[in-house]
Formats: C-alpha cells, sequence, structure tokens
C-alpha cells in the first residue's frame, strides 16, 4: 500500500542520486544505476585532457567533465526539466555555491564566481539549465569557454 510506495519512491531517489559523481570527487561507475533508472550514460573522449559522461534520463541531461589525469569531476553542466539535486552533483562544493547563490540576482538564475567555483544557472518551471565548474581541478589549457 501506502507505505511500500513510500518506500519505492526513497529507493528510487537515493538510486538517482548515487547514479552521479560529485563535482571534485572521483568518478564512479554508474552504468549499473543507471540501467535500473532508465537513464543512459554515453561517454566522450574530448581530447587527452578531459572526458563528458553524459546522463540521459526522462529528466533531460547532466554532463559530468572528468579531468582524465586525475580522474575527477571538475565541471557539471544540466538542461533539466527539474532543478537536478544540487547537494549530489556539487558534494562538498555545495556549500559554497549555495552562499554565492544567496547573493545572486535572481531566485532561479544567476552567475557566481569565487576562488575555487564558477557557476552560471537559468530556468524557468519545466526547464533548468546550468554550469558549475571546479577551476582548480581544470585540466591545464582548457577555458571556461571550452565547456559548453
Amino acid at each position: 500500500g501506502l507505505f511500500m510506495r513510500k518506500l519505492w519512491c526513497c529507493l528510487l531517489l537515493i538510486g538517482y542520486s548515487s547514479a552521479y559523481a560529485s563535482l571534485g570527487e572521483l568518478s564512479n561507475s554508474v552504468d549499473i544505476e543507471a540501467k535500473n533508472l532508465s537513464a543512459q550514460i554515453l561517454t566522450s573522449q574530448i581530447n587527452d585532457k578531459y572526458l563528458i559522461k553524459s546522463i540521459n534520463d526522462k529528466n533531460g541531461q547532466i554532463k559530468e567533465y572528468i579531468n582524465t589525469s586525475t580522474n575527477k569531476v571538475f565541471a557539471v553542466i544540466w538542461a533539466t526539466k527539474r532543478i537536478p539535486n544540487m547537494k549530489v552533483l556539487l558534494g562538498n562544493y555545495y556549500e559554497d555555491f549555495s552562499k554565492a547563490k544567496q547573493s545572486s540576482y535572481g531566485l532561479t538564475s544567476g552567475a557566481n564566481s569565487s576562488n575555487n567555483l564558477v557557476s552560471n544557472y537559468g530556468g524557468v518551471q519545466g526547464h533548468f539549465f546550468g554550469r558549475v565548474v571546479l577551476t582548480p581541478e581544470m585540466p591545464e589549457g582548457i577555458s571556461l569557454g571550452d565547456l559548453q
């Protein structure tokens, strides 16, 4: 009944959350979780400096940019129907992002820069987009403009 539906929803959220590596952390293998969530993972090797792991599901697309020399996620870009779980995507950097967001110019849009993070985000009901980059983890020779 109701208990089982709530339990199922919690399990889906836990699985959905674990389908991503957090910003600044090691990229993890998420293929099993993606299959359980009907999400598709596409990995593209852009050059010898970074690769992109695209996670696609009915909510939209989240791209993780991974530094190939450290295997760490240095950027996250999203285009989704709902705002993604930022605590999961940003991990230890969520607090920095959250503080910077409070000083932005809108409830659902903004652009911020700190010592470590550069972020741009926005959206309207049903369409949200954004980018958060952990600049110290960026590979040498890569610019913010390279991250689309």
